[in-house]
């Protein structure tokens, strides 16, 4: 049978532009050159292929536990869990990027290990350590949590500031939260408030202060730095290399020092006690 030269060039082009279709197994060309690429780690392997068979079990096998979310949505603890999240936050966005992603969108970072896309959808090394996707799902509960914190405030903490990080002193004591805004340049604010010896939380805080957030190194650690009106100062090392609870540790005017440790919280799941 004669087969003309536009026909052969016809055949080439669809099959090029089906890169995506799926082969007998239901999986995608780059899928496929995924699994079948030898400089990609059996990590990266195990992920793309678990999310190619939206296999909720295997994914939560290959997570390094707790997973962090953006506050206040809450961090996911373990595989049990992880199971009954997975819908929520690998949704059809992101398992179509995945599936349609071939080995050359997968990117090596040193320590840090492999990225999907430049670090905007999960991070890879001996497990999966972090998810900066946020899927509409999660968009939609982070709106609506945002706005129930925000309104449990005093009515003078709420305008134009978000909810970053809720923390508790590790006798229970004290609640602390660090809520964040543009100023007019658009450039990001932080706000410090404490609440201290069972203060009541939908009231004014007993400590207010301002400051800045400063990320340093490959390892994008995360230090506040915030100053009061009468000269005291805080700083909050939010990331501890060494697993350990982090601290507060207040300056006073004077120089002296004096170091709280603390737990992450939620500010909601407090408001209920």
């Amino acid at each position: 049978m004669h087969i003309s030269i536009s026909t052969v060039l016809t055949l080439a082009i669809v099959s090029f532009l089906s890169g995506g279709c799926a082969d007998g197994r239901g999986r995608t060309a780059a899928v496929s050159g995924v699994m079948a690429c030898d400089s990609l780690p059996p990590s990266v392997k195990h992920l793309v292929e678990a999310i190619s068979d939206n296999d909720s079990l295997k994914f939560a096998s290959l997570v390094s536990y707790p997973l962090q979310r953006p506050y206040p949505l809450k961090d996911i603890p373990g595989e049990k869990e992880m199971r009954g999240y997975y819908k929520v936050m690998v949704d059809d966005s992101l398992r179509n990027v995945v599936t349609s992603s071939g080995p050359s969108c997968w990117e090596r970072y040193g320590w840090r290990g492999w990225s999907l896309r430049d670090g905007d959808y999960v991070w890879v090394s001996d497990s999966v350590y972090d998810v900066p996707y946020v899927s509409h799902a999660e968009r939609l509960a982070l709106d609506s949590l945002v706005n129930r914190e925000m309104g449990s405030l005093d009515a003078s903490l709420r305008k134009g500031w978000k909810p970053v990080e809720c923390l508790v002193s590790a006798d229970g004591r004290s609640v602390f939260r660090i809520d964040s805004c543009k100023d007019r340049k658009g450039a990001l604010v932080f706000r410090f408030a404490a609440y201290s010896d069972g203060a009541d939380l939908k009231g004014l805080p007993t400590m207010v202060m301002t400051g800045r957030k400063v990320t340093e190194g490959t390892a994008a650690t995360t230090t506040y730095y915030f100053d009061s009106a009468d000269g005291s100062k805080l700083i909050y090392d939010a990331d501890v290399a060494d697993g350990s609870n982090p601290e507060l540790v207040f300056v006073s005017p004077e120089g002296e020092e004096r170091a709280v440790p603390v737990a992450a919280a939620y500010w909601l799941d407090l408001l209920k006690k």
